[in-house]
């Protein structure tokens, strides 16, 4: 009798490690990529947002570090595998003006969000060199300690809205508020700035 119910339970014992195996290489995986570099306050970064002879690459599997491209550089490894047919942007010399509204256009497939992942750093600049501001981490709690009167627009922030729109399990007053403290004046211009339907 003993014996049935050890065996009943093996199959159990064996999806369960199967599961912690599975578990074990996923984290192991992100244990091995590559440390998030740090960002500078953002009064010590310069406004400047421009690209030098950069060539960009959607980021690549983690590759051994003897492993090189040929372009005297050697791949960063990335959280994200590479699309099937390597894309690159090659030899991009951009100057983005300060101050002023900057549209990226071009047709399906040519590279539009791989430019804008490039600038965020979720992209791999294989040669070149990219400038942009990145916004801390704490960026968030920034806005939180700013007074309802004043300025929300702040120097060399960053955001980013990708082309999938998502919703918090909230309200809608919540969606728009985004955990930053109620604003009469600025929610009522946000409700009517909003899609219309």
């Amino acid at each position: 009798m003993e014996l049935r119910y050890a065996l009943g339970y093996l199959p159990e014992v064996f999806i369960n490690f199967l599961q912690i195996t599975v578990s074990l290489r996923r984290i192991a995986k992100y244990l091995d990529t590559q440390e998030v570099s740090p960002v500078q306050p953002l009064q010590e970064q310069a406004p400047t947002i421009s690209l030098k002879a950069a060539t960009i690459s959607w980021p690549q599997e983690p590759i051994d570090s003897a492993v090189t491209t040929g372009l005297d550089t050697p791949l960063v490894p990335s959280t994200v595998g590479t699309p099937g047919r390597k894309f690159l942007l090659t030899d991009l010399t951009l100057d983005f003006p300060h101050g002023e509204l900057s549209l990226i256009c071009g047709k399906l497939g040519s590279g539009k969000t791989l430019l804008l992942l490039a600038l965020l750093g979720e992209a791999d600049v294989l040669t070149g060199q990219l400038l942009c501001p990145r916004s801390p981490p704490d960026a968030l709690t920034v806005f939180m300690q700013v007074p309802p009167d004043e300025e929300w627009v702040l120097p060399n922030m960053c955001a980013y809205v990708p082309q999938m729109a998502w919703l918090q399990n909230a309200s809608i007053k919540d969606n728009i508020l985004f955990n930053l403290s109620y604003d009469e004046k600025r929610y009522r211009e946000t409700l009517e700035v909003g899609p219309k339907s």
